[in-house]
């Protein structure tokens, strides 16, 4: 994509991104979750995750996508899933099945 140039997003009424932008938010956002430099992967909670890295996120998104401020929290709530989701994936194919088995 062009520098300088934004995507423009559209959100439908439960403040979700629709149609084809949408589904390329939702990819870049991906990418966002899981680049190491960007998301570190030591933090357990997404809620312990500093708020000023929050919004730098957002910042790195505004860049490419241009989102208005209804979007806002689908972008954070979004970085959360997919963020969450990549770290159990790399605990399972790491570290194994870490939960005790229970012998009845």
């Amino acid at each position: 994509m062009p520098h300088g140039k934004t995507i423009d997003v559209q959100f439908n009424n439960r403040n979700q991104a629709i149609r084809k932008e949408g589904r390329k938010l939702a990819s870049f956002l991906g990418i966002l979750a899981r680049t190491p430099s960007i998301m570190p992967l030591n933090i357990d909670d997404w809620r312990c995750y500093d708020k000023e890295e929050k919004n730098k996120l957002l910042k790195i998104v505004r860049k490419k996508f241009s989102i208005p401020i209804c979007g806002e929290e689908f972008v954070k709530r979004s970085i959360e899933k997919k963020w969450k989701d990549y770290k159990c994936y790399l605990k399972g194919m790491y570290l194994g099945n870490t939960k005790p088995k229970i012998f009845y």
